[in-house]
């Protein structure tokens, strides 16, 4: 919710409103933060990243302007990594987030999997009401 709340332009709320009512928001506690920053610790190990700041010494390009660009630390996509896989009523994260696809391999898949929906609706959206 963070994540899709964040790239909100102010006229995209009233357009957007039926998709609130879908939204399950969890609490951000410390047992989600905990596993949160153990998940970004892990991720870390596997990446070059910079010890005092925390920020991939990896550079990428942006798939929209296609500079350079500096991997951020991405604790917004652990923390959502970290609530499904904490979440007792959550099988699968359903994310087309590259960021939250780094953490696939460090939760517990017996908890949870992180995939991206199978079609470019999604499960998680109605099928279309046209004939």
């Amino acid at each position: 919710w963070m994540e899709f709340e964040r790239g909100l332009r102010p006229d995209d709320r009233a357009r957007l409103s039926s998709i609130y009512a879908k939204i399950q928001s969890e609490v951000v506690d410390g047992r989600i933060v905990d596993r949160a920053i153990a998940l970004m610790h892990a991720r870390n190990l596997r990446e070059k990243i910079c010890q005092k700041c925390k920020t991939s010494l990896d550079t990428h390009v942006c798939d929209t302007c296609k500079r350079m660009i500096s991997s951020k630390q991405n604790m917004n996509d652990a923390i959502i990594a970290a609530t499904a896989e904490l979440a007792d009523d959550v099988d699968v994260l359903y994310s087309y987030d590259g960021g939250v696809y780094h953490f696939a391999d460090h939760i517990d898949k017996t908890r949870c999997r992180i995939k991206e929906p199978p079609h470019h609706i999604g499960p998680l959206f109605d099928p279309p009401k046209h004939k």
